[in-house]
Formats: C-alpha cells, sequence, structure tokens
C-alpha cells in the first residue's frame, strides 16, 4: 500500500515545493493561469448547475452566472 509516515509526507512536501520554486518563469505563469481557469470554471459549475439538484430551490439569485437572459 501507499502507507507513509508523517515525516516522509512532510519531506515529499518540502522536495516538491523546491521543485516546484525551481521552474522557469514562462512554466509558472502558464501553470498559474491555468490553475485560475479550473477554479472559475468549477466556480461556474458550482453556481449553474447546484441550484437545480438542491431541494429547497436556488441557493444563489437566479441572474448570478449568466451573460444574458433575454
Amino acid at each position: 500500500m501507499g502507507f507513509k509516515f508523517p515525516a516522509e509526507i512532510a519531506a515529499f512536501a518540502v522536495d516538491s515545493g523546491v521543485t516546484k520554486a525551481k521552474l522557469p518563469l514562462d512554466k509558472m505563469q502558464v501553470l498559474g493561469f491555468l490553475a485560475g481557469a479550473f477554479i472559475a470554471l468549477g466556480f461556474l459549475l458550482d453556481i449553474r448547475s447546484l441550484p437545480k439538484f438542491l431541494p429547497n430551490g436556488p441557493a444563489l439569485p437566479p441572474f448570478w452566472g449568466q451573460l444574458s437572459s433575454r
């Protein structure tokens, strides 16, 4: 199994951070842009699809997330 002790997890986290800190600037910018795009996509999915599945109706106003309702 993939069990690791807390000290091993901490060492892996530090190694991952060092690796990410050494990335070239252009790669960091692309990864940062993609991270923001995925966060925005998740938010749009949340506000457009989740209210349809809630039993008590929409949690947010219906005009949130719409480009045009006319």
